[in-house]
């Protein structure tokens, strides 16, 4: 797990100009299937639904092909560098995180090992939030 990190793969930044909240959670999961592509929430988000209860800051999601016209569907803007960057969508390298998918509350969330190794590498609280995955729902 030393050498993972969810960085390797390509990550597409966007202001959410409202609150991020789960109903974004359901419109980017909508928009994705329809438009015929995959998606998994993974960190912050995918923790949120997968160990509740942790506080939704902001969204990241793998998803299968460029990002663009899934985030200008929904009125997203890019983020520039230094502002808030609320929601996340990363780009594929490794059709694995679509492995043994969860579904939590008709969502797609990544699998608990791979939500534990992504959590692992995150910010600060990162560790801290891979544990109380390991805890909640892990069990162990």
């Amino acid at each position: 797990m030393e050498s993972y990190t969810y960085r390797s793969n390509e990550m597409a930044s966007y202001f959410v100009p409202e609150r991020v909240t789960r109903r974004l959670m359901a419109d980017l999961a909508r928009t994705a299937v329809d438009g015929g592509r995959r998606y998994a929430f993974t960190l912050g988000a995918g923790v949120s639904l997968a160990a509740p209860p942790v506080r939704l800051g902001a969204v990241h999601c793998y998803l299968e092909g460029d990002p663009a016209p899934i985030a200008a569907a929904l009125g997203l803007h890019p983020a520039r560098r230094g502002r808030r960057r609320p929601a996340s969508a990363l780009t594929v390298v490794d059709p694995g995180v679509f492995y043994s998918l969860l579904d939590k509350a008709g969502l797609k969330v990544v699998c608990l090992p791979q939500l534990y190794a992504d959590l692992m590498h995150w910010d600060r609280r990162g560790p801290e939030q891979a544990e109380h995955l390991r805890r909640e729902a892990m069990g162990f």
